[in-house]
């Protein structure tokens, strides 16, 4: 079948008007992930708890306190939890996923090598990591 450019647009004008659009659940995952169907997420992007350990305040290097790092969603008494608590919400991403979607997944230098090898461990297959150069991060923060 030949199509004119008008045609071309027409086409895919008619298509697109039957098409999915494109759906952001925000949320907290636990509220959420149960009542997504298997093999339908083509990007899941994860901000997911840090490990941060800390005890008493961080402090930004301009001398201001540095609100969040210890918010109950980030508190684990071991490492064993932490990672049983990241086994289970990656597992759950993996389900949801299409076979040939993404997950990009946001983390700090506490925990991201951590979550690096649960990924492959899940059955993921870990292809890139991007850094995000950042100046101020909280792993150069003093905690007092």
């Amino acid at each position: 079948m030949t199509l004119r450019p008008s045609d071309t647009w027409v086409f895919f004008r008619e298509k697109a008007k039957n098409m999915n659009k494109n759906i952001i659940i925000n949320g907290n995952y636990l509220n959420k992930i149960k009542a997504i169907p298997s093999d339908s997420i083509n990007l899941i992007f994860a901000d997911s708890p840090y490990y941060m350990r800390t005890t008493g305040k961080l402090f930004r290097p301009d001398g201001t306190v540095f609100q969040g790092y210890n918010d109950d969603w980030d508190k684990f008494e071991t490492l064993e939890e932490y990672k049983e608590f990241t086994f289970e919400w990656l597992n759950d991403c993996y389900c949801i996923l299409k076979p040939n979607g993404s997950m990009w997944i946001i983390g700090g230098m506490q925990c991201i090598y951590t979550i690096g090898y649960m990924i492959q461990e899940v059955g993921f297959y870990l292809i890139n990591n991007i850094v995000w150069h950042k100046n101020n991060l909280t792993a150069n923060f003093m905690g007092i």
